[in-house]
């Protein structure tokens, strides 16, 4: 009753003010049931490790488990719980890390389950919250109590104000508690409450707390599943005029179609305009983003040259900056007539240098890895292999050989990284190297394509030399070799054997091995089939295949699989997985919800593939999206809504 009432001081008139020597002080009473469930989980655990399984082979020792009376974990459970949420005691840190495995015990005895979600939300602690709302949790409860909690949430999310602390508890639970359990309920239920929420959002995006800006960045990454032209078109306002800059909330709606408001458009690009021409890189971006969202929605021609203006200026022989977005992305945006994209793009590959770990002094902490992953995918993209829609640059001797010299003398100097792994150095120093040797599979592909093969190869064999004497894999610029060499099947074969040996870190170099081998081999005679591999993916467990799907949503875009034939093993095998991860993924088992997400995403970015060849569907793929549609999943629906 002191806690109810603000009164943190307990005066002689109350019994609780005794708390040694006094059976009747609620906080002891507490602490004593806090002590006796603990005791009762460790029985129970101890009893599951100390079963012995039998020596003999193939013996099995039947055990029959009998319940007599009470289950001593749930009753102790619900004794715990039911205390706590009855007198309304504040829930110290040595409670609140019991509530995670009572929930597990208890959180289905009940139809309703509201109260011990509230309860969860006011031990205000983010791991327990954590722990307690995960996918699963909130999977089995019912819509109407999502939204019963969704909604009290919210009421008390409004009594605060943005000069209030975003830590510190003022009603029940922290605005920073509070909106970490508004996004994950917000998954789960209908459109209109992601609109509420962001309204709500946009409100605490103007705080200048910088505790709060990764709490919002994750949060949006978390409910941008669930962004669609509908959510687009009520938050129109928020998006482009009304959230922190910092955010580029409007970057996470850059394949939205929606339509935008008559009346606010031209208020929208002159907002956003402004914004380009600041100094700062985040409000410059921010506008960027806005305006890339306007122009694919609602261009203007009005505010064409004045586009150009704010980003080109008067130089056209280099790109405008953005720590936004890759550099092709100012081809969605109007551009002075004297560009020239590829030579642009052929520049920037030229003079852009990875960042090294390795000085003089020892190593350093910094973005070496994202330089090389970034350089990889930029070269992917303006490459002929990727279906990107931008400006393609063709590769020649000149270019091949800077890039493979750059490469080689990367490995060269960042290589002592690999002897020592005090700081995860070694692990960092081989992903580097994973992804150049996807690089140079990628120059080796092209090179073939435009005949430069022989130029170029003596590098590439130094490169992989290099790796080999480092131990890392060379399995991409290997499938090369061999493809050159029409060991197509023997390429195969590679690939099967590396994703059923179930080695993840290989994934991406296997499949970029692939990916050039299809597009080389687009319209060979010889009979490639990856049937049986489609066939086996039913049979991985669900930690490897749900990366699969990954892996496989860029490698179906590839003219080679639209042939029928193609398309049915390819769609029996989607729907086959769709069967078995559906069941447990409605059950809340992360895994399998990933699997059926990236499965479904696969089948869509394939789908569409299919339908921009002009070849026709055949009957299986479209009874498979069929299947896929009809998923009640709120995420997985809302990926049929970016056709």
């Amino acid at each position: 009753m002191c806690y109810r009432i603000g009164n943190w001081e307990i005066t002689e008139e109350y019994s609780d003010k005794k708390y040694y020597d006094n059976s009747y002080n609620t906080r002891r009473i507490i602490v004593d049931q806090r002590e006796k469930l603990e005791q009762v989980f460790f029985e129970k655990d101890r009893k599951k490790e100390e079963k012995i399984v039998p020596f003999s082979l193939n013996s099995n020792k039947s055990i029959t488990v009998f319940y007599s009376g009470e289950n001593a974990c749930y009753k102790n459970s619900f004794v715990f719980i039911l205390g706590i949420d009855r007198l309304c005691l504040p829930m110290f840190s040595d409670q609140a890390r019991l509530l995670p495995r009572v929930y597990d015990e208890i959180m289905n005895s009940s139809e309703y389950t509201y109260w011990k979600m509230a309860l969860a939300v006011r031990t205000n602690q983010e791991k327990v919250i954590n722990q307690i709302f995960t996918r699963k949790t909130l999977l089995n409860i019912t819509d109407l109590e999502k939204q019963c909690l969704f909604d009290k949430l919210i009421d008390v999310v409004k009594l605060y104000t943005e000069k209030d602390r975003y830590d510190k508890k003022k009603y029940f639970a922290s605005v920073k508690n509070i909106l970490n359990v508004l996004s994950r309920l917000v998954v789960f239920i209908d459109d209109a409450n992601i609109i509420t929420f962001l309204g709500i959002l946009s409100r605490f995006s103007k705080k200048e707390d910088s505790f709060i800006v990764g709490d919002i960045k994750k949060i949006l990454q978390i409910i941008s599943t669930r962004f669609n032209g509908n959510i687009a078109n009520a938050c129109q306002n928020i998006i482009f005029s009304e959230f922190d800059a910092q955010y580029h909330l409007a970057s996470y709606f850059n394949d939205v179609s929606f339509e935008i408001y008559e009346e606010d458009v031209e208020l929208f690009y002159e907002k956003a305009l402004r914004a380009s021409l600041n100094e700062n890189t985040c409000e410059r971006d921010n506008g960027l983003s806005c305006l890339l969202v306007l122009w694919n929605n609602k261009p203007l021609e009005k505010y064409r040259n004045d586009i150009v203006t704010a980003f080109w200026k008067n130089d056209k022989d280099t790109l405008p900056t953005t720590e936004l977005y890759y550099p092709f992305i100012w081809e969605k945006l109007p551009y002075p007539e004297s560009v020239d994209f590829s030579k642009l793009y052929y520049t920037y590959l030229m003079n852009t240098e990875y960042v090294k770990s390795v000085t003089p002094t020892g190593c350093v902490g910094n973005n070496s890895y994202g330089s090389v992953r970034d350089y990889f995918s930029f070269f992917y993209s303006t490459s002929k292999i990727s279906l990107r829609k931008c400006s393609k640059v063709i590769l020649n001797k000149e270019l091949a050989n800077t890039i493979l010299t750059r490469s080689y003398d990367f490995i060269i100097h960042e290589k002592s990284l690999l002897k020592d792994n005090f700081m995860g150095e070694k692990d960092k120093c081989e992903n580097k190297f994973l992804v150049i040797e996807e690089l140079v599979a990628l120059i080796y592909c092209e090179a073939i394509q435009n005949q430069l093969i022989t130029d170029v190869y003596p590098l590439i064999e130094k490169i992989k030399t290099a790796l080999s004497d480092c131990r890392i894999s060379t399995i991409a610029i290997d499938i090369l070799e061999m493809t050159e060499k029409n060991k197509l099947e023997e390429c195969v074969d590679m690939f099967e054997n590396i994703i059923l040996t179930k080695n993840k870190k290989l994934y991406s170099s296997v499949f970029t091995g692939i990916q050039c081998l299809v597009f080389l081999k687009e319209n060979c005679n010889q009979n490639v089939s990856f049937e049986k591999f489609f066939s086996s993916i039913k049979y991985l467990d669900i930690e490897y295949s749900k990366t699969l799907w990954i892996h496989l949503t860029p490698l179906l875009k590839q003219p080679f699989f639209v042939k029928e034939e193609t398309q049915r093993y390819i769609t029996v095998s989607i729907s086959k997985c769709i069967d078995i991860y559906e069941d447990l993924a409605s059950q809340g088992e992360r895994y399998y919800l990933d699997g059926l997400y990236n499965c479904v995403e696969a089948l869509h970015q394939y789908y569409k593939s299919v339908k921009t060849t002009g070849t026709g569907e055949a009957d299986e793929l479209k009874q498979c999206v069929e299947k896929a549609r009809k998923i009640k999943n709120y995420e997985i629906a809302n990926i049929w809504s970016y056709e």
